[in-house]
This record gives C-alpha cells, structure tokens and sequence, in this order.
C-alpha cells in the first residue's frame, strides 16, 4: 500500500522524494537478499542455476 501512496503523491505534486527513497530500499533489500544468496553458494560448495 505505501507504494501507490507515494506513488500518487509523486503523481500530483511532482514531488518524487518519497518514491524515490522506496525504491531505493527496495532496491537495497533486494540486493541484500541477492548477494547472500550468492555468499552461501560459495561458503556451502554449492553452485545452483537461479531462473527466475
């Protein structure tokens, strides 16, 4: 929900500075997941193919 809250603020008072800060720790959290991932397939010894 606090997506198309920002969202339409952005959208109504071209002010994108909360949108743009989500997206940015989304962005963060998404990349945090990403690479622990890739850190536990070379700690474990395990090499995956990740389709997605």
């Amino acid at each position: 929900m606090a997506y198309y809250d920002v969202l339409d603020k952005a959208h109504t008072t071209e002010d994108y500075g909360d949108i743009v800060e989500l997206i940015e720790k989304e962005v963060e959290a998404s990349l945090d997941l990403y690479t622990s991932a890739v850190w536990y397939c070379q700690v474990s010894g395990k090499r995956k193919t990740f389709i997605g």
